[in-house]
């Protein structure tokens, strides 16, 4: 119980920042996908924006 209790206050409050975060990223991606998906970017192009945004 004392490992949740500890464990559980950081935790909140970190992955709040990290939702906001990778929810930005997904978004993002969803995007890039949806233009790969229209022909508007090629594979290469999605393969180095997916790559640039993960990178970051």
């Amino acid at each position: 119980m004392a490992m949740a209790q500890g464990g559980s206050e950081p935790e909140g409050d970190v992955p709040a920042q990290e939702v906001g975060n990778e929810s930005d990223y997904l978004d993002e991606l969803e995007k890039l996908a949806e233009l790969h998906e229209k022909g508007i970017l090629t594979d290469e192009e999605f393969q180095a924006k997916k790559k640039q945004l993960l990178g970051q």
